[in-house]
């Protein structure tokens, strides 16, 4: 009887590890097929967050771009300011979507949260999938091919007021052809100039945007005591713009006109114009 109850022990004590052997399988097997949750993982992270030596990578308010925090720590806001509440800091290796720009502030979503806000300048402290840092380009390198400008600027033309409104198209992001229309209220020079120019920005200062500008026009002369009321015009100028908000610019201008006459004297006016514009 003792022989027969030690034999059955050390029968069923390899069935027992065989039956938990492969339990086990069984688990690990059902664990590996088991979907991740993206919502709460961190996903793509590079394998070595490394600073890469080079040209920054550049974002616009166009394109969603993603990166990681390089570092140090980045605050977290609710809304778009410094008053708005701090809700969550980023660390080094969090991943990072941004979605626009607003003024100073960038719209942004991780895995953690949905939408919220951290400062522009926060910008060289998050890296591209190669290492890069990234930045905003200076003002005048946001401007793009096939962007508007709207403007309307007053000012004088040799003494006499005028407010003109025009309408331009970029060619490229220096390089605009900008169309007017001019009204000049009283005086010799009473009357409406309609303008064609092309301006070209030649220099970057900072926020200054300086250009110079090339046109020729039409001035429809109010007064009567003429033999016609229609003279052809040349310009060349110069100018500026310095952003005020978001794509509002404040813009300056100074051109030297001639209207051509029938005599063999032309008739030159100084123009100073000073307004706004805004580009989309």
């Amino acid at each position: 009887m003792i022989l027969k109850i030690r034999l059955n022990m050390f029968t069923r004590q390899p069935a027992i590890i065989i039956c938990s052997s492969a339990l086990s399988l069984i688990t690990l097997t059902a664990n590996a097929q088991e979907p991740i949750n993206q919502s709460t993982a961190q996903t793509e992270i590079p394998v070595e967050l490394r600073l890469s030596k080079g040209q920054a990578q550049s974002i616009t308010n166009d394109e969603i771009f993603t990166g990681w925090v390089y570092g140090p720590l980045i605050e977290v806001y609710k809304g778009p300011g410094g008053g708005y509440p701090i809700i969550d800091t980023l660390e080094h290796g969090d991943k990072i979507t941004i979605h626009r720009l607003k003024t100073q502030w960038l719209q942004i979503s991780t895995y953690r949260l949905d939408k919220a806000w951290i400062a522009k300048d926060q910008l060289p402290k998050i890296i591209d999938k190669n290492g890069y840092p990234l930045y905003l380009p200076p003002t005048n390198q946001r401007f793009k091919a096939g962007d508007i400008e709207v403007s309307v600027l007053a000012g004088q033309i040799d003494g006499t007021e005028y407010i003109t409104g025009g309408l331009g198209y970029y060619f490229s992001p220096q390089l605009s052809l900008e169309a007017s229309l001019s009204h000049n209220f009283e005086g010799l020079l009473a009357g409406r100039i309609t303008n064609v120019q092309l301006t070209q920005e030649f220099a970057n200062f900072k926020q200054w945007r300086p250009y110079a500008l090339i046109g020729v026009g039409t001035f429809n002369s109010d007064q009567t005591n003429l033999e016609t009321s229609d003279f052809d015009i040349l310009k060349a100028g110069i100018g500026f713009r310095k952003p005020l908000f978001e794509q509002l610019f404040l813009r300056f201008e100074y051109s030297s006109q001639v209207i051509l006459t029938s005599t063999q004297t032309n008739f030159h006016a100084d123009t100073f114009g000073l307004g706004i514009s805004t580009v989309f």
